[in-house]
């Protein structure tokens, strides 16, 4: 089965007719992608020179903490941007790796000190101390499940573990000698990963000291950074392959090129946003680097540092789905922001915002903050033959779109800034007999794709990178008996799945990039419900599943790896009250629920897990429809 894609330049004349804006507002596409760049990254400049700032974390304080190897100082920056540095009492002692403690403070490793420190949230230093094994070359460190810190001896080829009151403990026992262990993490099965960057090799420890090694496919790899993915595996990164390898607990591996020009290294990884891998990338020919989204079905997006030079190195989470990196070239510390786009964020600030049409096809939109309407701005008129199908980013600005059809086939988008249309384009026209079930991020890249679904039953997906189709894929022909009511990351691993009903029965396609990874029959439910919503209401980054009954019974699923963990029930509303949306209102990371009266009242519920709070938006007149779709 093949959709017709027909260029713009063939049907310019038509689509500028059929989506006209009144008031002047259509603009052409000229959207720069650098411009969306810059609009992710930023960039804060430390005071000291030629610090080269290290290891990076996020501590208790919400505030990000490093190292300075070179001006020997301890660095804080809020999200703000604000930096303090603290110097270390310890002369050229070349800190190096830095984690949260299990005591709430931040604990360092000193290279050429052969030290062990910590720093509290306040700033000031704890006692130092020295590993019984001298010129040991401590690099990398994190905290255990049997609350103590363990680190990497890379010139001794040993692990260490410390406790917060100093005792210290050395295994070298398994290890390779002159192996020279790097990067350390905790693993999902309570062992520590380490890699080897001399030798190689992946290593493991218990908590008794029990080590396994595993040689990398390829040799001389050279593995550094390391970390636990949300598919139960280990990542790592190669950097003198150009290589992303993964490890199971079990030992098996697999190896993963970077794309691309074969230029950039893989400096740093960490686990990150949306279940996926995060990379760091150098480019040591010219000066550039990235940061690259990797997910655990292997599909990478690379996103290019417009500053140069650069040079991305350890990567750490940070709150509200951000992510910080050390910058040693530019000595600074960079920060890529709005990783996860909320559902129907319109103007990038993090919470959710409403669209509006009315019958005779005026269009407007609430920018909102909780219950309050920041601004309500009319965006003109469109013929009534176009419906607005699908809001998703399309083009990865991390503000949500909207997908148009109309009732020949033809499909269009919408490329939003706020209130404002930036550019439009038409995409295609669907055979007959299609129609848009859903819209999702189907291979992981950060971009929304399109979900069809024909009368006799055939289901198909557009693949999209901004307003173009850059692959159709077919998934066969599922029993019209059974129906697409909703999409949703129902496992956790970064990539929307698709949730089907055939009367009662409940089932879940999850999506593996370009395949259908696994079917997953959920339930059954008497016919007597109906499910309304998609969202994540317990802001475990797993979406959940909005019920209601007809007796106005409102319930929801909390979904766990594609199965039912629990289900809250949070009892009958008034039958002249009707969902029509959900999303993240006031930004706290959790979907709330949106309502409307038959009188035109619209309301809220704030969610919090098991927990509702009703807030109220005002009343608009009936002949306006909300345009929000589930938070998908």
């Amino acid at each position: 089965m093949t959709f017709e894609i027909r260029g713009l330049r063939r049907a310019g004349a038509h689509a500028l007719r059929a989506l006209a804006l009144a008031g002047g507002l259509l603009v052409a596409f000229s959207a720069s992608d650098q411009g969306a760049m810059a609009q992710l990254f930023n960039q804060f400049p430390l005071s000291t020179p030629s610090s080269v700032p290290q290891g990076i974390t996020l501590g208790p304080d919400g505030a990000l903490w490093f190292t300075e190897t070179l001006s020997n100082k301890i660095g804080r920056i809020t999200t703000a941007g604000v930096i303090t540095e603290y110097d270390i009492p310890v002369a050229s002692s070349s800190p190096q790796g830095i984690t949260t403690g299990p005591d709430g403070s931040l604990w360092f490793t000193m290279f050429a000190a052969n030290a062990i420190g910590s720093i509290t949230t306040g700033g000031t230093f704890g006692t130092f101390y020295n590993p019984p094994t001298s010129n040991s070359g401590l690099e990398g460190i994190t905290t255990g499940p049997d609350g103590a810190l363990w680190f990497t001896e890379n010139n001794a080829s040993q692990i260490g573990r410390i406790t917060t009151s100093g005792g210290i403990t050395e295994f070298s026992m398994g290890i390779t000698p002159g192996a020279g262990p790097m990067g350390i993490t905790l693993g999902p099965d309570n062992n520590l990963w380490f890699t080897e960057q001399f030798g190689s090799a992946i290593g493991s420890i218990t908590t008794a000291g029990v080590v396994t090694e595993y040689p990398t496919l390829t040799p001389s790899s050279q593995p550094q950074g390391i970390a636990a993915g949300s598919d139960g595996a280990l990542w790592f990164n190669e950097f003198n392959t150009a290589q992303i390898g993964r490890i199971t607990t079990a030992g098996v591996m697999t190896e993963i090129p970077l794309p691309g020009c074969g230029c950039f290294t893989a400096a740093g990884i960490t686990a990150g946003p949306k279940g996926s891998l995060w990379v760091t990338e150098q480019n040591p020919f010219d000066g550039t680097g990235q940061i690259a989204r990797l997910t655990t079905s292997g599909i990478f997006t690379d996103y290019p540092i417009l500053t140069s030079p650069t040079s991305p190195g350890a990567i750490t989470p940070g709150p509200n789905s951000s992510l910080w990196f050390t910058d040693s070239a530019a000595n600074a510390i960079g920060s890529f922001e709005s990783l996860v786009t909320n559902t129907h964020d319109f103007n990038g600030d993090g919470k959710s915002d409403i669209a509006w049409r009315d019958a005779e096809g005026n269009i407007a939109m609430w920018i909102m903050d909780s219950a309050s309407i920041k601004s309500s701005t009319w965006l003109g008129s469109e013929l009534v033959a176009w419906s607005i199908v699908g809001q998703r980013d399309f083009n990865g600005d991390s503000r949500y779109d909207w997908l148009w059809t109309d009732t020949e086939g033809n499909v269009a988008i919408w490329l939003l800034d706020g209130p404002k249309v930036k550019s439009s384009a038409w995409i295609g026209t669907l055979p007959s007999g299609w129609s848009v079930v859903g819209t999702g991020d189907f291979n992981g890249d950060g971009y929304g794709d399109v979900l069809f679904r024909d009368t006799t039953g055939r289901t198909a997906a557009w693949l999209m990178n901004g307003t173009q189709v850059i692959s159709t894929l077919s998934f066969g022909t599922v029993p019209t008996a059974w129906s697409v009511v909703g999409t949703g990351d129902f496992n956790g691993d970064g990539i929307s799945d698709v949730l089907w009903r055939n009367a009662g029965d409940v089932a879940i396609w999850l999506m593996n990039g370009t395949n259908l990874a696994t079917y997953v029959y959920v339930g059954s439910v008497p016919t007597t419900w109906t499910i309304v919503g998609t969202g994540d209401f317990n802001g475990d980054a797993i979406s959940d599943v909005l019920w209601r009954n007809d007796t106005g019974d409102v319930a929801i699923w909390l979904m766990s790896n594609g199965q039912v963990s629990s289900t809250q029930d949070f009892g009958i509303v008034p039958a002249a009250w009707s969902i029509v949306g959900t999303g993240d209102f006031n930004g706290d990371g959790i979907s709330d629920v949106l309502w409307r009266e038959n009188t035109g009242l619209v309301a809220m519920w704030l969610m919090n897990g098991t927990q509702a709070s009703t807030v109220y938006a005002g009343t608009v007149a009936n002949v306006w429809t909300i345009q929000s779709l589930s938070a998908d």
